[in-house]
């Protein structure tokens, strides 16, 4: 059934409008220290884009770009695909993915295929949101000792629920922070702020003096609320990017209106206005406290980081032509080079069409520029390789959380299923001659 189902998908690449069709890559250690190397695949069928699964194979050995590119192109050759089809990679920021020598990217370019290589938008603004100023990151830093300090012991952790469900908190257990879930970091110090009364008191009870300081400190509350909604806005930022069916320009578009909100937000803040920022502004109303020079120029400096760092990482997506691709008709031929003489006089005849403009207010992007694959395949063409390309390794990611599920501890001990079975395959035999030697000997 696997391989019908894989012939089908080979087949409606192969059969899809202009061939041209893209990839995610990733590759992931599971609990057998095993490399899997996954890859989905998107193009066009049937008048939409079409997202599939495409292979699942394991690096025995290394897990260099080399090896990846390897595994891919084997596939390429076993199946028939041809590098010139392919329009877009999309893969994480790991060397072995990126590496403009060795990396698997600078392999599939070498090809000599028009690849547009993309790094993971999800990856790059996860990577961006890092950046905190030090008068921030000792705050996080006090904040996860606290959670490790109660966690640690589970008599700690017993005692501090207790606590809270005696002081009738609505939630009596601490979460742990891991760099590595993104989404894990505001979880973390919206609970810590929420139980910062009774954890206060618990540390008090333990005599934990050192932790007992920062939550007894006004400012220290203060900035651990500010964290406590900009952690939640890119928590926002990063679940809105998540799922299928999604575009470079969706991405884009996001980065590009969080950007503004970022300078919005300075603005505002340079004035004193924190209604933006609703666990701040209670707190702060709440005590009726007003935000010091101090902390108001450690938010500034974090807000300015953060546009820095996530303008940083859109600087190399190539822009220029999504105008064209986004709404063509209000745009000039002169957008599209001077090089591309044929493709400008279509992109003419394109704009010029009744029957096109009504199409394109009645269906999505994707679907306008598929439709119009038979009457204009130039510009078709030119559009579909700027839709086509991942913009995340969102499927990548999802299908490791499926195999993870599937292949679990308890289901992966082979070795020990072979011992077992080696030692019933010796033991059995073993037995029966003992019943059948019983059995011979005279009844008395």
């Amino acid at each position: 059934m696997s391989q019908d189902i894989k012939s089908q998908v080979i087949s409606q690449i192969k059969n899809s409008p202009m061939g041209l069709f893209a990839i995610q890559v990733d590759e992931y250690t599971d609990v057998a220290s095993c490399a899997q190397l996954m890859v989905f695949t998107r193009f066009v069928h049937e008048g939409d884009l079409k997202e599939e699964f495409l292979f699942c194979e394991p690096l025995e050995t290394h897990t260099r770009g080399i090896d990846i590119f390897g595994k891919i192109k084997a596939f390429f050759d076993r199946e028939g695909l041809e590098w010139k089809n392919l329009c877009g990679t999309c893969t994480d920021g790991a060397p072995a993915m990126l590496g403009r020598k060795s990396g698997f990217q600078a392999f599939v370019r070498e090809q000599g295929a028009d690849v547009l290589s993309v790094h993971c938008m999800i990856h790059r603004y996860a990577l961006a949101s890092k950046a905190l100023p030090s008068s921030l990151s000792v705050v996080l830093a006090g904040l996860v000792e606290t959670v490790n300090d109660i966690k640690g012991s589970a008599l700690n952790e017993r005692l501090c629920a207790e606590l809270c469900r005696d002081m009738d908190s609505g939630t009596d257990a601490l979460l742990y922070n891991s760099e590595v879930r993104w989404l894990s970091r505001a979880n973390v110090v919206q609970r810590v702020f929420s139980l910062r009364q009774m954890i206060q008191e618990f540390l008090a009870l333990k005599k934990k003096s050192k932790l007992v300081t920062q939550f007894e400190d006004a400012a220290w509350i203060t900035r651990l609320a500010y964290l406590v909604d900009i952690f939640s806005r890119l928590n926002i930022l990063n679940m809105s990017m998540q799922g299928s069916e999604r575009t470079i320009l969706d991405f884009v578009d996001k980065g590009k209106a969080f950007l503004m909100k970022l300078e919005l937000w300075h603005r505002k803040v340079s004035e004193s206005k924190v209604d933006m920022f609703d666990t701040l502004n209670n707190w702060l109303r709440s005590n009726e406290e007003t935000l010091d020079d101090c902390i108001k120029s450690a938010i500034q400096e974090h807000l300015m980081t953060l546009h820095r760092e996530m303008s940083k990482y859109l600087e190399d997506v190539n822009t220029a032509d999504f105008q064209i691709v986004r709404n063509p008709f209000p745009q000039s031929a002169d957008c599209i080079s001077d090089t591309m003489n044929e493709v400008q006089e279509e992109f003419i005849e394109m704009v010029n069409d009744s029957s096109a403009k009504e199409l394109f207010l009645q269906v999505s992007l994707p679907k306008f520029w598929c439709a119009m694959a038979t009457s204009y395949p130039r510009v078709s063409r030119m559009a579909l390789k700027i839709l086509i390309p991942f913009p995340s390794t969102y499927l990548c990611e999802s299908g490791f959380s499926h195999l993870l599920l599937l292949k679990t501890k308890q289901r992966n001990r082979l070795v020990v299923e072979n011992d077992l079975r080696c030692t019933l395959s010796k033991t059995v035999p073993r037995i029966a001659k003992l019943v059948a030697q019983k059995q011979a000997q005279p009844s008395h």
